[in-house]
């Protein structure tokens, strides 16, 4: 059996020749082959055949049109006139018209000599080092680095038992031990394992192909019986995560549900959604939003809104107040107009989609369905709340153009709890509920009385709705698209 040539693992070996400096390396073609190569000029690979002898018409003259010369470098073309022993200088046409005239003759002989020395000494070295890190390397590795040689040396050269089977992983999808298998008349068969990379296969080969299907239908079987019990066991994690998460939700809806004070609903919250848990999540992708407050204007309005990551969808939740519109039309109606109660104050910079949109709405009266009261915000006797919201998706970071259009809910369960529904193109309508953070800590015992968190309120949600509109959809998809 034929081992062939050794796999080419050293880099390279360097000669010079009239002060230039040559280099015989591999290439990194799909079949790895010797090329030389001239450093000093921009590291240019010989190559044989560049431009033809002049193309002649029917009288024996040369044509007016000639097959177009290569688009190359001027070192490019010094570099293979040096190759062929051809004055390098001059400008570009007088080079290229020096591989016209005699590109043909290939490496010169000073050249030929220097890049026959450098190949023998390139076999040489390469040899040697490859021994030193097969001496060094497990089957594992052999098989890796020269197949060919692994098979003749497990199998041919000490065949030891006709029913011995080795068991080795490999790169590249198996193929070269595969080739090299039926080549040497070894019998093979091979698996990707569920913790292997891309191009990683587990091989098993051995003389007698019984043995070897016998070996591997265990290895298999093995496999089959691992991959279960790590499903199972993710089932039973996720199970547990579920009933720690549902066993909190129960304790934090219980939590301060009488009170009868403003609840203090801003923080973190922890959020279940079945079907985006199911569809889109993982150990590391779970739901959750971020509820805030603006500061009070001058008339006491708030605006409530959420930040929020639904781990297919981002974005701003805004809260509406529904009762606005017809309490002020109300009060107009007796004759006491409260417009003041709900519009914004003209130096407000809550003028939403007015930056790419102006004129195309009342902007004022938008921005009032997102205006509470004081008495309106979460508490024990104001629990239910609608909302609107803007975002994105997370795949292609597509924004979600008309997703304000939908009106979606929440009910507060408590100051601690909440459940909700969610209404997006890309997953319909889904129910959400949970919990906020840190709601269960208490103070230490001795520690004294515990203080009352007060409401935290942030900065103004316009500017992240704004990002979010027709205007900014369009930006994203012209700098996506083009």
């Amino acid at each position: 059996m034929e081992l062939g040539p050794p796999p080419p693992i050293f880099p390279a070996v360097r000669e010079s020749l009239g002060g230039r400096q040559y280099s015989c390396l591999v290439s990194d073609a799909e079949v790895p082959s010797l090329r030389f190569c001239d450093e000093t000029n921009d590291n240019t690979i010989y190559q044989a055949h560049i431009i033809g002898k002049p193309k002649l018409t029917k009288a024996g003259k040369v044509a007016v049109h000639q097959p177009k010369i290569p688009s190359r470098s001027t070192k490019w073309w010094k570099a293979q006139c040096g190759f062929r022993g051809l004055p390098v200088g001059g400008k570009l046409c007088d080079l290229q018209d020096r591989i016209r005239k005699h590109g043909d003759k290939g490496l010169s002989s000073r050249m030929k000599e220097t890049c026959e020395k450098m190949e023998k000494d390139y076999v040489t070295k390469n040899a040697s080092e490859l021994e030193k890190i097969w001496i060094q390397s497990d089957n594992n590795e052999k098989a890796k680095l020269w197949p060919r040689r692994f098979l003749y040396e497990s199998f041919i050269v000490h065949p030891g038992s006709s029913k011995e089977v080795l068991v080795v992983e490999v790169d590249g999808w198996g193929e070269k031990i595969k080739e090299m298998s039926h080549q040497s008349k070894v019998y093979c068969e091979m698996r990707k394992m569920p913790d292997h990379k891309t191009g990683q296969r587990l091989v098993v080969v051995g003389l007698n192909e019984q043995a070897v299907r016998s070996r591997f239908a265990e290895i298999d079987r093995d496999a089959q019986r691992s991959a279960m019990r790590a499903m199972q066991e993710q089932k039973e994690r996720e199970q547990e995560a579920l009933d720690d998460f549902e066993k909190r939700f129960t304790l934090a809806k219980s939590k301060g549900r009488s009170s009868k004070r403003k609840w203090d609903v801003s923080g973190q919250w922890e959020i279940r959604c079945p079907y985006i848990d199911e569809q889109w999540g993982s150990k590391n992708d779970t739901c959750s939003l971020e509820i805030g407050f603006t500061k009070p204007l001058e008339n006491g309005l708030i605006q409530m809104y959420a930040s929020f990551d639904f781990v297919a969808i981002t974005g701003i939740m805004r809260f509406v107040n529904q009762d606005a519109r017809e309490d002020a039309q109300d009060e107009d109606n007796k004759g006491r107009s409260r417009k003041h109660d709900f519009t914004l104050d003209e130096d407000s910079d809550d003028d939403e989609d007015s930056d790419d949109n102006e004129g195309s709405e009342d902007d004022r009266s938008v921005a009032a369905k997102f205006l509470f009261r004081n008495a309106y915000l979460p508490s024990l006797s104001s629990r239910e709340f609608s909302f609107r919201w803007r975002g994105e998706e997370t795949g292609e970071g597509e924004i979600q153009l008309d997703s304000d259009k939908e009106l979606c809910s929440v009910t507060f369960e408590s100051p601690n709890a909440l459940t909700g529904a969610f209404i997006s193109n890309l997953t319909g309508m889904v129910e959400f509920k949970g919990f906020k953070e840190g709601f269960g800590t208490e103070a230490k015992e001795g520690s004294g009385p515990r203080r009352r968190r007060e409401i935290g309120y942030f900065s103004d949600p316009s500017t992240a709705w704004r990002s979010r509109n027709e205007a900014a959809y369009e930006r994203a998809r012209i700098g996506r698209w083009g």
